[in-house]
C-alpha cells in the first residue's frame, strides 16, 4: 500500500510523494487512529464492542433482563459490515467533528483499497479491521439512541444492547411486537436488511422458535 506525504517546496508549491507502508505498520496506525476515534465519537454505553469483555457483559445483561421477566429479541443483519453506506459514515464523522484529514484517509481506505472486494465504492466496511469496526459502530449508534430513548405513555418500554452488529432488543411484555416493528423501520432507514428467519425471541409466539436465544449464556 502507498500513502501520500504532503510537502511544500521552496517556491511555496504543494507537492506530494508516495510512501510504501507495510501491512504491520498500517495495522498499528489503524489501531492508534481507532483509539482516537473512540474518544471523538460519542457511542451509547450499550454499544459493547469497544468495551473489555463486551460480549460477556452483554450476555450477562440479557440474562438479567430475562430473569426479571422482560422479553429478549435478537436481530440478524444480512452482510452487516459490507452493507453499511459510506454516506452514512461521512455524515456520522461530520456530526462528531472528525477532522477533514482523518475523513479523507478513512474514505480513501473504504473507496480505494477494498472497492474490488465490495464491487462498489459506496458501501461496505472490511471485517476484522480495528479502525473500521468503530466506523460501523458509530453509524448504528443512532439506531441505539432512538431505541433507548423511546417511551410510550411515559413508560420506557424497550431498550437495546449491541455488540458490533449483534443487536438484542429488550422489551416489556405486551410492547414487544410494536418495538420489533419500530426496530425494523430503523434498520431500513440505515439501508440494512434483516434476515427475519434468523431472528429469535424468548417469546416463542413471535417467530415460532424456542425461547433460547444466542445471547443467553449456554
Amino acid at each position: 500500500m502507498t500513502i501520500e506525504q504532503k510537502k511544500v517546496n521552496a517556491a511555496g508549491q504543494m507537492k506530494y510523494r508516495q510512501i510504501v507502508v507495510s501491512e504491520i505498520l498500517l495495522n498499528m496506525y489503524h489501531k492508534i487512529l481507532k483509539m482516537k476515534l473512540c474518544n471523538d465519537f460519542t457511542l451509547h454505553p450499550n454499544q459493547l464492542a469497544m468495551k473489555p469483555c463486551g460480549l460477556l457483559l452483554g450476555k450477562h445483561n440479557v440474562a438479567e433482563a430475562i430473569r426479571c421477566g422482560l422479553v429478549a429479541t435478537t436481530f440478524d443483519v444480512q452482510a452487516a459490515f459490507p452493507s453499511v453506506g459510506h454516506n452514512e459514515i461521512v455524515n456520522t464523522m461530520n456530526l462528531n467533528g472528525i477532522s477533514n484529514v482523518e475523513q479523507r484517509y478513512v474514505m480513501n481506505q473504504l473507496r480505494g483499497s477494498w472497492a474490488n472486494e465490495f464491487k462498489s465504492t459506496q458501501i461496505g466496511t472490511k471485517i476484522g479491521d480495528s479502525l473500521l469496526m468503530i466506523l460501523f459502530c458509530s453509524v448504528v449508534n443512532q439506531l441505539l439512541e432512538k431505541t433507548n430513548n423511546a417511551k410510550a405513555n411515559g413508560i420506557r418500554y424497550k431498550y437495546a444492547i449491541i455488540y458490533a452488529d449483534d443487536f438484542c432488543l429488550i422489551t416489556v411484555p405486551g410492547y414487544t411486537q410494536r418495538a420489533i416493528d419500530e426496530t425494523i423501520i430503523l434498520f431500513e432507514e440505515l439501508k440494512l436488511t434483516l434476515s427475519k428467519e434468523k431472528c429469535q425471541s424468548t417469546d416463542d409466539q413471535l417467530f415460532g422458535k424456542t425461547g433460547i436465544i444466542s445471547w443467553e449464556p449456554q
